[in-house]
């Protein structure tokens, strides 16, 4: 059994999640996401209520590979290039000093995110992950889903079998490949497929 966390992308400017480099990731905002979530297990955000046309309409799906402490995701030379001296829209911007962690300058997330972003604890790596973002198909109701709360609702979580999650993927798959979304390369240079590096 794994746990499928699904949540309502509020604003998807590329930061979080982060679209960009070698993985997806999400290291800054939903905190008890990022703080609960475990390796395996699904995250699905769907559209806001800004620009949600329907209430099952997938923005980004991923599953979670890693899921790193602050220091280990600012050290990790596979995430350099998401740090805002690199990246517009970089969310590895939490430096180790010492025992505590700073917030380097960006153009993120300001001194007010701080604490927030901080009680998530870790930063999650995912290592499938299928980005629509303007493209977002509506997520068959059958699999039972779906989030039908506002954005300010937090999110909600499910386990999933072995069996739900391989049919989730499945969808998301077909569905990626019928919308004719482009893949990236994983971190060790293979192509990813599905996936995407902007939307």
């Amino acid at each position: 059994m794994v746990d499928a966390y699904r949540y309502v992308v509020r604003f998807d400017d590329g930061s979080a999640p982060n679209y960009g480099g070698v993985a997806v990731t999400l290291a800054i905002c939903k905190p008890i996401i990022r703080r609960c979530a475990d390796e395996g297990d699904l995250v699905i955000g769907f559209e806001s209520l800004t620009v949600r046309r329907r209430s099952r309409a997938v923005r980004w799906a991923g599953i979670i590979k890693e899921k790193l402490t602050f220091e280990a995701y600012w050290r990790d030379e596979r995430f350099r290039d998401k740090r805002p001296d690199t990246s517009i829209k970089g969310d590895n911007i939490y430096a180790p000093d010492g025992t505590a962690l700073v917030q380097v300058p960006n153009p993120v997330h300001g001194a007010g995110n701080v604490s927030r972003d901080l009680s998530g604890r870790f930063a999650l790596v995912f290592g499938r992950a299928w980005v629509f973002g303007r493209n977002a198909p509506d997520l068959p109701e059958a699999m039972n889903l779906h989030f039908t709360g506002s954005a300010r609702e937090g999110h909600r979580r499910s386990a999933l079998s072995g069996t739900q999650l391989a049919e989730v993927t499945s969808w998301l798959d077909h569905t990626y490949r019928l919308l004719g979304l482009p893949a990236f390369a994983d971190g060790d240079g293979s192509q990813r497929n599905p996936g995407c590096r902007l939307c």
